[in-house]
């Protein structure tokens, strides 16, 4: 096929830098890093373990409402 390399005309040529910042792959990303900080929130007893997860909890939600306001089609407020 005529300018597809990997033989899929639906699929763009991307560097892995665009791939990984689309508001798609992050919005998935931090999903599945909430729900795995998430879960060893509720598995750890020492309260440090617990702060840090909780830590990691907040980051990965931050992330997750980020991309979610940069999805595509969004119209971008003031």
């Amino acid at each position: 096929m005529k300018g597809h390399k990997n033989g899929h005309p639906g699929l763009q040529e991307k560097s892995l830098r665009q791939g990984l910042s689309e508001p798609r792959f992050r919005l998935v990303a931090a999903i599945g890093i909430l729900v795995f900080a998430l879960g060893f929130m509720l598995l750890v007893t020492p309260w440090w373990h617990i702060i840090l997860w909780v830590g990691i909890t907040a980051l990965s939600l931050w992330q997750g409402v980020v991309a979610w306001r940069d999805r595509p089609g969004q119209t971008k407020r003031s």
